[in-house]
Formats: structure tokens, sequence, C-alpha cells
């Protein structure tokens, strides 16, 4: 019995490499890239046998890639090692992310591909550059390029950098599946597609990379996430909207808002003028932002209202829009109305139209009585076919592409609205603190009285500071022709 144990008993494993069979090693080894297997080729004696790096690059090129991938790719004259083998996964790349996108198969970020190309390209400049130098004379000639091109191929190239270990990094999302993109457009920008038997390859020399069919779709976590959180952005947006519009329940506050002329309807009187009684004046800038807020809310509250625009910085008193004062005043029939485009204005311009030759604007008391005398209007404008008319336009005549906003904009540094004192009184009950704020009273026709004295040695139409703004850049014009004119001269 004991002869017969001895007869069975089990042969010892192999204690080195070299007890393992080569097409074992080989096999084992095509696992593990250039870069692993040169760090292996450092670390034992063993892995620097020129017969195995042989066998490994031979069994590498015939049963691992393609012939398709690897096509073209010459061993004759080559020495093995395992910089040739970087070589041939360098190719296999190459071809793997050249290939036409498939109707389906697997997600690549797009960015990778570009990163991986761009970093191989660069690679295979160094290595001709070192074949050159190996061959000496024997290097072939190739064709230069221009210097613009050159420079431009440095340039793209200078930011290159190896790709990242996992090629589908920038398409996953926090649940390690296809991240959700909110078009077509932008999901076609961020991915690639590769086929199967290229994805394969790619996944075996970055095995860290995430496998991503294009037939499982994005994540549906994250899609519901998003769903309900575009329902929540959705009913804050109809409870603000909801808030607002409770504002508006106050027929007060519904009449600022829906006011366009900038004077309260209720105070006017049968020649246009206010009633007596405490005014308040409000810039409508303000006044335009809080409509917006109110119908919109864009750009947030604008605060409480604020009056503060219109003081003056030297003194520190409010200064009176022109446009304001002419209406108080009786000057203008409308409150939003320019001087030149009152009605007053464009009286005035007619006559001057129609004036016989040799008579001037302020004659127009003269153009009447003629007209009186039985003088028609025929005549008139025949005599002033005749003969050239000496009126002269000004320039707001010429100038009839601007509007009313824009020509109250020129002639008041703000534009202001009139509150009533109920009006304001609902307006600054909104806000808990209030801000600076103008007030007049009228007691009679033309009878203002204002709460601050104002200032009257500031301009508060603002064209005096346009004017300086024109005559420095006059100046700085001028300046710039005189140096670049004696240039000339001196050259």
């Amino acid at each position: 019995m004991s002869s017969q144990k001895k007869t069975f008993s089990l042969v010892s494993p192999p204690k080195t490499f070299d007890q393992i069979p080569n097409e074992i090693n080989v096999s084992i080894l095509t696992y593990l890239r250039a870069y692993d297997l040169s760090a292996l080729h450092q670390t034992c004696r063993f892995f620097a046998s020129k017969s195995l790096v042989q066998n490994v690059i031979k069994h590498t090129l015939e049963h691992v890639y393609s012939k398709r991938l690897t096509d073209g790719f010459e061993l004759e004259g080559k020495e093995y090692s395992f910089e040739t083998l970087r070589d041939v996964e360098w190719l296999v790349i190459a071809r793997v992310l050249s290939r036409p996108e498939p109707v389906d198969g697997f997600y690549v970020s797009k960015s990778w591909c570009k990163t991986a190309l761009k970093w191989l390209e660069v690679q295979d400049d160094e290595r001709k550059k070192g074949m050159n130098s190996n061959n000496g004379n024997s290097k072939r000639k190739e064709k230069k390029l221009s210097k613009k091109k050159q420079r431009m191929r440095t340039r793209r190239l200078s930011d290159a950098t190896p790709p990242w270990p996992n090629a589908t990094s920038d398409l996953l999302c926090c649940h390690e599946n296809l991240q959700h993109c909110n078009s077509t457009r932008a999901a076609k920008a961020k991915r690639r597609l590769l086929d199967k038997q290229a994805w394969k390859m790619l996944k075996k020399l970055y095995p860290d990379s995430v496998s991503l069919k294009s037939d499982m779709g994005e994540c549906l976590q994250c899609r519901v996430e998003e769903a309900s959180r575009k329902e929540e952005q959705r009913n804050l947006v109809e409870r603000q909207r909801e808030e607002r519009r409770k504002l508006l329940s106050c027929p007060i506050i519904r009449g600022i808002y829906t006011r366009t002329r900038g004077v309260p309807i209720q105070s006017y009187q049968e020649d246009g003028a206010l009633e007596p009684g405490l005014y308040y004046v409000l810039p409508r800038a303000w006044l335009y932002n809080w409509r917006r807020y109110i119908k919109t809310g864009e750009e947030g509250n604008p605060g409480a209202p604020d009056a503060s625009c219109l003081l003056c910085d030297g003194h520190r008193l409010p200064l009176i829009p022109p446009h304001l004062e002419s209406y108080l005043y009786g000057e203008t029939s409308q409150l939003l109305v320019s001087a030149e485009s009152s009605p007053t204005a464009s009286t005035t311009h007619g006559d001057a139209a129609a004036l016989p030759v040799g008579m001037s604007a302020v004659d127009s008391q003269l153009l009447t009585s003629m007209r009186a005398a039985g003088i028609s209007q025929r005549e008139l404008e025949a005599q002033r076919t005749l003969y050239p008319s000496p009126y002269t336009p000004r320039a707001s005549d010429r100038t009839t592409s601007k509007t009313n906003k824009e020509l109250l904009d020129i002639e008041n540094k703000i534009v202001v609205e009139i509150l009533t004192e109920q009006e304001y009184n609902s307006l600054e009950k909104l806000w808990p603190h209030s801000n600076f704020s103008l007030r007049f009273r009228v007691d009679g026709p033309h009878e203002i009285k204002w709460s601050t004295i104002p200032c009257r040695e500031c301009d508060a139409s603002g064209k005096s500071y346009s004017l300086s703004v024109r005559k420095s850049l006059n100046r700085s014009r001028k300046c710039v022709t005189r140096t670049s004119s004696a240039s000339m001269v001196e050259y």
C-alpha cells in the first residue's frame, strides 16, 4: 500500500517563470499594454529575453488585433522591443477612431477622441524625427510646410496631452450611466459612436472605460430627477407670478401700473392742469423697472421708491427736469412730450415754412393779417415756389427719425412721472424702508411750492454735459489728425 501511494504523488507546481511553458507566458503577457510590459521588462531579467519579446509582438499582431487594424505595419528591419508594440497600439487607436460612425454601437467621448488623435500626432512626429536621426543621410525627403502652416500646426499641437484612462468619463452621470443631454445637438457635440469591434479594441487598451450601448438610452433616474426639478421650477415661477399679481388687486397700484402718460388721470382739470393738492415725483426709469418686474419678474425687485438721482452733485438739492416745469407752468399740455415735438413748436415751424420771400418766422402776426386781408394760401405758395425761401430748417426739423422718447432723454437728465399722495403712500407700504422723495404742492393755476428748494445753479437738462463730451471728443480728434499729418510730413 505504501508503494502505491508514492506512485500517485502530485507534481510540485513551478516556482519560477522558466518552468512555465512559453505559450502560457506569451498568452498572459498579451493581456498587458506596452507601458506595463516595459515596466515589467525593467523589473525582472526573465522578461528581457528577446525571444520572449518577439513572440509576444507576433502573437499580438496575429491573434489580438485584426489584420485591418495592423495592415501596413512592417516588422522587418526593426529591433523587437516593447516600444514597437507601443507603435502598434498607436496605429490601432488611430485607425479605430478614424472609422466612420455607425448607426448604433458604443458611445465614446468626442473630447477624448480629439485629445487622443492630437497626442498620437505629436508622438508620430517624435518617432519620425528619431528615425531620421538614426538613418542619417538615408532619410526620406518629406514635403516641407510653409512657415504659416508650420506655425499654425505647432500652435494647434502645443497643448497636446495624453488621453485619460477612461474614454467615457465625460459621458457618465453620478449613477455611472449615460448622462442626459437637453437636446440632440448637445448630444452629438459630446458623443461619438464606435462599432462593436472598434469598442473591443479600445476597451482592451483602456480597460477603465465603461461600456455605454446606444440602445440602452440615457439614465432614467437622471431624467426623472430633471423632470421633477423642472416641475419645481415651474411651480416656483407660478407662485412668484401669483404674488406679483396680488399687488395689482389694489386699484391704486393697478392705476400706477397701467398708466402711460405719467400723470394721474383722476387729478386732471378741464384745462389739462393738475388739481390743487400734494404730489410726488418719481423717476420714470424706476417705474419702468417696477412695471417690468410686475409683468415678467425680470431683473428682480427694483427696491423702494427712490428719487435721489434728482439731486445735484454740487449742492445736493433737487434738479427739476425741464419737461416737468414746462408741464406744471402750462407751457406744454402733456408731461411726457419734448419741447421740440410739442404741438406749439410744430405750428410755429409750419407757419414759417409757409411764409413768403423776405418774411422771417418772427412776422407770424403779419402773415395772419395778410390772410385776413384776402390773400389766399395759393398765392403765398406760388410766391414761395418762384423765389427760394430764406428759411433754414433747424436740426430738429431735419432729424425726423428721432422719436419723442429720444428727444425727452436728450432734453432732460432724468425723466419723471407724477404720483398723488395716496398713490405714493400705497407704493411705499410695499417696502419697509423708504428713500429720498421729492414732492410739491399745487395751490392754484401755476402756483407750485416744492418741499425742498430746487437748485437753480446746476443744469437739469444734461445738455451741458453732452456738450462738454462732444468738445473733448472733437479736441481729441483734432489732436489725432494733427499728429497723423505731422508724421506724414516727417516721413
